[in-house]
Order: C-alpha cells, then sequence, then structure tokens
C-alpha cells in the first residue's frame, strides 16, 4: 500500500471500532512555516508508518532537522489520540536504518486507561499558539517543562534571550523554579542522530501542550538552530556535550487560535 491511498478495511475496521480511525488519529499538527507539511502516513496492520514527505525536503538539506522535529511533534499528538481512546501506542522511532525516510511506526497496542495527564494534554491539541511570542508577565514552571521534556528522552534548559536573540552565557538567569516570565528554553538530546531528533520534536510538542494545560503559550523562538553558529552559541550556553536541537519561548501571551488544519492530505 502506497503513501496516501486508503487503507483496506480489514486493517481499519478494528480501528475504527475503537474510535481511531484516520480522522482521529491524524494530528492537527501546525505545519512548518518554511517547508509545510513535512510527514504523510502509511496504513499498516494495526498501526501506521510516519513518513517523511519526499516533496518537503532532500534528505542532505540542513532543515531535514526541522523535517524531524516537526514529524515528532505531530506523533506526539498522534501517541496522545491513540492513549485517550483506550489503548497502548507502541512507538517504534527510526526503525529501519536503510529507509531514512521511514521516521517511526505507531501501532495500536492493548487497552489501557488513559492517565489525567495524557486526558488534559489531549484537550489541548487542537489550540494553535497565537501569532507573535509570549509577552506578558506570569510565572512559567520551568520545572514541570523540564520534566515534560525528559519524558522523552531529552532535556529541557532555560538561555538567556532577549526577543529573538540570544545573550551571553553570563546573562543573569532567574534561578527559581518559576519564573517570571516569559522565559526561553532550549531543548535537546546526548547526541544528534535522526531519533535524538524526533524525540526532540515530541518533547517540544509535549512542552507546549504542558504549557498550554496551565494557560501558557509556547512558541518558537526565530533561532535557526541548523546554522553551525547559533549551534556554537547554544552548545557554549548549555555546556559541552548536549546537542540542541529546538528554543522555544514560554509565557502568557494572547488566547490561541483553534480552528483545526486540514489533513486529508497526509494520508
Amino acid at each position: 500500500m502506497t503513501v496516501g491511498r486508503a487503507a483496506p478495511h480489514d486493517r481499519l475496521d478494528p480501528l475504527v471500532a475503537d474510535g481511531l480511525g484516520p480522522a482521529e488519529i491524524l494530528a492537527a499538527a501546525v505545519p512548518s512555516r518554511r517547508i509545510g507539511l513535512p510527514w504523510r502516513l502509511r496504513w499498516i496492520d494495526r498501526g501506521f508508518e510516519l513518513r517523511a514527505n519526499r516533496k518537503a525536503l532532500p534528505e542532505d538539506d540542513p532543515g531535514v532537522r526541522e523535517l524531524r522535529i516537526v514529524s515528532g511533534a505531530a506523533l506526539l499528538d498522534m501517541r496522545l489520540a491513540v492513549s485517550v481512546q483506550g489503548r497502548r501506542p507502541v512507538t517504534s522511532l527510526v526503525p529501519d536504518p536503510a529507509q531514512p525516510g521511514l521516521l517511526a511506526v505507531l501501532r495500536i497496542g492493548e487497552r489501557a486507561h488513559p492517565t489525567p495527564e495524557e486526558l488534559a494534554l489531549h484537550e489541548t491539541v487542537p489550540q494553535r499558539p497565537a501569532p507573535g511570542q509570549p509577552r506578558h508577565r506570569r510565572p512559567v514552571p520551568v520545572a514541570l517543562l523540564r520534566r515534560a521534556a525528559e519524558i522523552e528522552g531529552v532535556w529541557l534548559r532555560r538561555v538567556p534571550a532577549v526577543g529573538d536573540r540570544l545573550l551571553p552565557r553570563h546573562a543573569a538567569v532567574h534561578p527559581a523554579d518559576a519564573d517570571p516570565g516569559p522565559v526561553a528554553v532550549t531543548i535537546g538530546g546526548f547526541d544528534d542522530r535522526p531519533v535524538t531528533q524526533l524525540q526532540a520534536g515530541q518533547a517540544m510538542r509535549r512542552v507546549e501542550l504542558t504549557a498550554a494545560a496551565l494557560g501558557l503559550t509556547a512558541a518558537g523562538l526565530a533561532v535557526p538552530v541548523e546554522d553551525p553558529e547559533v549551534r556554537r552559541t547554544l552548545t557554549g550556553l548549555v555546556g559541552p556535550g548536549l546537542y540542541p536541537q529546538v528554543v522555544l519561548r514560554v509565557g502568557a501571551g494572547d488566547p490561541v487560535d483553534t480552528r483545526p488544519v486540514p489533513v486529508g492530505s497526509a494520508v
């Protein structure tokens, strides 16, 4: 079965019976401004494959990092969609190195009650960050955001920034767990492999949803993380052996736009 075609009924009927048809599983993820919708789904037995949209970017394009991060964010939404329907999502990231376009496989596992956290995060999935950056002063629980990132196997660090500009390492960073906000944070891993970039994307989305559940807004800073000079600056801020993947600003902002994003072209 090729990407873009409907799945056979014998593959989808058990999922539809559980309320897990394509419309329910497809994430209303925010497309990247530069590469649009970077992922597509290929339905398989009891689940689907998340594949890179070959039309978005070639494998050797510097922006492929962004492709994986945005795709990872969509995958987190899909995992939550499965969880709240009473099923356990079973995910494999980059399962076949010989297929770089195969980003992940998500299968519908055994029945399991969703956790209160999964329910709360899923309720915020339709929300969209409003245009612009969070700009109002309101306490930001950085410790909770750090925990959200660590659930996905990566780290989150507070970094000094003014607007979209990163500041030197010696710039003051509020030490309290609840910073007055808005605050800038970077999310990354302990290496720079494709699987780590997907993990960072899932962590980014979990942080965004956690912030939304707390009445806050998380928006990406206009910081080109793929730029070598920017990466050196970020590495200098977080320390050696850490690989920053994305930078967010979190704080109180304007109300969100909850209009759905069309997803019909993603299957």
